[in-house]
């Protein structure tokens, strides 16, 4: 999500206060705005400057960036799917803590804390295990508890004693809801977002913080299963459904959220940050399947099955399982198996019927599972590889839908887009569809297609929805009015006077 609040005074070097909200979005904000007193309030008092995500718009990716100021091509967290082994990404992020010693050390906090500043971070973003910092520091896995009560690793900090007795119930909910838990999983959405909020004002009463974080990511996931029964516009919205308001009832929660931090420090001292990694939207309900264009264009090579084509039939049992995966006892068995099998996860997102021996060019993905509209095309081992790849580009340049619509919002070399050490986690070529499309990755169904899995989250990030107020008592202006997430690291510690000698790819949005 994008939404940066800043609140400054006249005095130059500041504490600073840190809110992270996953996934909240600056057109919801404006479509809710006169239910929203707080943001309402603080839009009024705020300049007009737009804050971009990265690419892609994905939570580890965005928040490394928040937290390091590096392009993702410098921080690594980069996890498009290799279409060679989708499980590197489908069984590890999806369903386990990434490794995150690449971020001790590296952080805006930690350079706060090497100064002198005393902090304290709460539930930072793939900040599990917590490591030592000035201050506190408190992490919990992604491996959320169940909606029915199943216990989630323990929540740890630095030092141990602050988390020893922390609550289950501060942990995150499980990344999969269906249609008869959604009153249960609503309930454990709302007291999930107040125990976050108590938890971290006890810990912010606790000291006189220089630096104060804390993050709260159930917007991201409300977003993601209700924006079918939110959005008119989406093909599977119910009319007057039950659910119609539940996101707009989060929208509010975390409204008086922000009041309450507001109102529990001196704003005399403090400068306020609330910050979203990437906006969200409707996920695309149409798909184009970019391999079967690779295929038509002699780039991608299929195997030979002989007079039946097995490969064609599992494409088919795949898309009947996608369709049946939220829906009944059925559902739920199929998708507590993915959770739990290894082969069961890589099977439905291997492309089995690519001969790999063979092929020079394949689409990728962010999932292997859903669909969005940013991706990429990677190009294998070739004596013309360039060459290919320019002609790849003037192919999506030139691609249009069956209205003569274009159905690419823009592409280019991932070199154009970022440089660095891990560029080459990024395919050979990226591009964003405009949104009313997706990246499909089948050969078998026609150049666009339904997608198969809009259902199981229709909800999906979006990349250029920012939302930023900036509210000052001082003549602290701006100094660009277009900013990235990389611009935030350097911000927060030109606001809390610290200087370094770490490059950041961002540069402070204010002249301290």
């Amino acid at each position: 999500m994008h939404s940066l609040f800043v609140r400054l005074t006249r005095m130059k070097n500041k504490k600073v206060l840190i809110i992270g909200i996953d996934s909240m979005d600056r057109e919801l904000l404006l479509k809710f705005e006169d239910s929203l007193p707080t943001f309402k309030k603080l839009k009024k008092m705020s300049p007009n400057i737009d804050l971009k995500s990265v690419f892609p718009p994905d939570s580890i990716t965005a928040w490394a960036t928040i937290y390091t100021g590096q392009n993702p091509a410098k921080h690594g967290a980069v996890f498009f799917v290799d279409p060679r082994n989708p499980f590197d990404k489908v069984g590890v992020t999806a369903t386990g803590d990434l490794d995150n010693t690449f971020l001790g050390g590296k952080t805006f906090w930690d350079i706060a804390s090497k100064s002198g500043k005393k902090v304290c971070i709460v539930f930072p973003h793939i900040g599990y295990p917590p490591w030592k910092v000035n201050g506190i520091m408190v992490g919990r896995s992604v491996k959320g508890r169940t909606l029915k009560g199943g216990d989630a690793p323990p929540i740890l900090s630095y030092p141990e004693d602050i988390a020893r007795n922390a609550s289950q119930n501060l942990n995150k909910l499980e990344a999969k809801a269906f249609r008869d838990d959604f009153d249960r999983y609503i309930k454990l959405s709302e007291e999930l977002v107040f125990n976050e909020m108590e938890f971290s004002l006890k810990l912010l009463a606790k000291s006189d913080w220089d630096l104060f974080f804390t993050y709260s990511d159930v917007l991201d996931g409300i977003q993601h299963y209700f924006w079918s029964y939110f959005d008119e516009n989406d093909p599977l919205f119910p009319r007057d459904n039950e659910y119609k308001c539940v996101i707009k009832k989060f929208y509010k929660i975390y409204d008086r959220v922000v009041s309450e931090y507001l109102n529990a420090v001196d704003l005399s001292e403090y400068a306020v940050i609330i910050l979203s990694d990437h906006g969200h939207y409707r996920r695309p309900a149409k798909i184009v399947n970019f391999n079967k264009i690779l295929l038509e264009m002699g780039l991608l090579y299929k195997k030979s099955n002989g007079i039946m084509d097995v490969y064609k039939i599992l494409s088919k049992l795949k898309k009947i399982v996608a369709k049946i995966s939220t829906r009944g006892v059925l559902g739920k068995m199929i998708i507590s198996f993915a959770y739990k099998s290894k082969k069961a996860r890589k099977l439905y997102a291997e492309k089995q019927y690519i001969d790999w021996e063979k092929t020079i060019a394949s689409a990728c993905d962010m999932s292997g599972i859903k669909e969005y509209s940013y991706g990429g095309i990677k190009i294998y081992k070739h004596a013309n590889n360039e060459e290919i790849r320019e002609k790849i580009i003037q192919m999506l340049r030139d691609l249009k839908d069956y209205n003569g619509k274009p159905i690419v919002k823009w592409v280019c070399k991932r070199e154009e887009m970022y440089e660095g050490e891990y560029i080459e986690k990024y395919p050979d070529i990226i591009f964003e569809l405009f949104p009313e499309y997706g990246v499909g990755l089948d050969i078998y169904d026609e150049f666009i297609s339904d997608s198969k899995t809009h259902h199981i989250q229709p909800g999906g990030h979006r990349l250029d929805t920012p939302v930023i107020f900036i509210s000052t008592e001082s003549a602290l202006i701006p100094v660009k009015q277009k900013i990235e997430l990389m611009d935030i690291a350097s911000t927060i510690l030109s606001l809390l006077g610290v200087k370094t000698n770490v490059k950041f790819d961002g540069q402070s949005i204010f002249k301290m």
